[in-house]
């Protein structure tokens, strides 16, 4: 991409860059600003390609526009692009003229939305859907944080791809907390969804964790109800509380000889069900499942699980082992069960509160 060396000049107010040559005989001059509108930076680029592209830029560069005149006269007159960002369409520009510009290879999610909405903007998705594509690939694996996903979800959204949508709202609904909406709040981009959507996302969010939240409550009455008793591979000390092995002769932190077999019971087993859930700061139940994703309660549930030191001589068949192994397997049903999104019946911006599961049929 060739760049115009000459000094950046000065129009009253404005400063104007130095001129980017997307073709050097293109037929016309746009001017985009940067975000603080402080400089302009022209740009030379084919009509033709751009009329290719874009339906947008085809009328604008039509005889029914004054710029469109002027430009099939010979002129070159600068064509300011008022409300576009500067680093977007130099992209997009880039992209359309097949240039290999570099900030082409550095879009990040937020970017891509930003794309997304320009090419909304001028008809031109169809266009760029080998590069959106690419982008997509490159970024979506990286994408963690509330704030990508949402990016990334808009971006699919102003895309019309239908598939990808699902895709980053699947994702969402297992990534994003019940409370997500306050890291949203401070990006505009993310005002391009429809105003009801960050509703029907967190009412689905609060479904699924709903979920999770009964099965678990569920297990302490399954425990208790569960009469068998078992004898532990470990003894009590009565003098201090302490769980010596089965084969002390003694508590030696208080040295006191009187051990007595422990057993797990049905009391035993809810008593370490809430001591596990509590290391794994699962509970009090309350606040975790305020705070925390599908997936990160998954996670706790999951680390949980493998690190629990309980034995008895019921070995794997331990009433509290099955259920703690049940509890995981019913969670991680949940988390693999997530639907995405359809985009069509998003767009439709028809659903109500008592039917929003209808986002989910398709």
């Amino acid at each position: 991409m060739a760049a115009n060396e000459e000094a950046v000049e000065c129009e009253g107010e404005v400063n104007i860059a130095p001129q980017i040559s997307f073709d050097d005989e293109g037929d016309a001059l746009l001017e985009v600003a940067d975000l603080d509108m402080v400089q302009r930076i022209p740009c030379r680029v084919s009509t033709k390609v751009l009329s290719l592209a874009s339906p947008v830029f085809a009328k604008l560069f039509g005889p029914d526009f004054k710029e469109g005149r002027s430009i099939r006269s010979g002129q070159l007159d600068p064509i300011f692009l008022e409300e576009d960002d500067a680093q977007v369409m130099k992209i997009i520009l880039g992209a359309l003229h097949y240039k290999g510009i570099k900030e082409i290879q550095s879009v990040d999610a937020e970017c891509l939305a930003s794309i997304a909405i320009h090419c909304d903007k001028y008809n031109c998705v169809s266009a760029l859907s080998p590069w959106l594509s690419y982008w997509f690939g490159k970024i979506t694996p990286l994408a963690e944080t509330s704030e990508e996903l949402g990016f990334l979800l808009l971006a699919a959204y102003k895309c019309d791809d239908a598939e990808k949508f699902k895709e980053m709202s699947r994702r969402a609904l297992r990534k994003f907390t019940p409370v997500f909406g306050s890291t949203w709040g401070f990006d505009e981009k993310l005002s391009f969804f429809p105003d009801s959507f960050q509703d029907i996302i967190i009412k689905r969010i609060e479904q699924l964790l709903g979920t999770l939240h009964t099965e678990l409550q569920s297990v302490e009455t399954k425990l208790r109800q569960n009469r068998t008793g078992f004898k532990m591979q470990l003894q009590s000390c009565v003098h201090c509380g302490r769980t010596p092995p089965a084969e002390a002769k003694r508590c030696h932190p208080c040295n006191n000889p009187d051990l007595y077999p422990k057993y797990c019971t049905g009391e035993s087993r809810a008593s370490d069900f809430f001591s596990i859930l509590e290391k794994a700061k699962l509970w009090p139940s309350v606040k975790p499942f305020q705070a925390c994703s599908l997936a990160e309660l998954l996670a706790r549930l999951e680390s949980a699980k493998r690190d629990t030191s309980h034995s008895c001589m019921a070995g794997d068949g331990c009433p509290l082992k099955r259920e703690l192994n049940g509890l995981y397997l019913q969670w991680h049903l949940v988390h693999e069960g997530v639907s995405g999104f359809c985009l069509t019946c998003m767009k439709k911006n028809d659903w109500t509160e008592i039917k929003t599961c209808n986002l989910l049929d398709h």
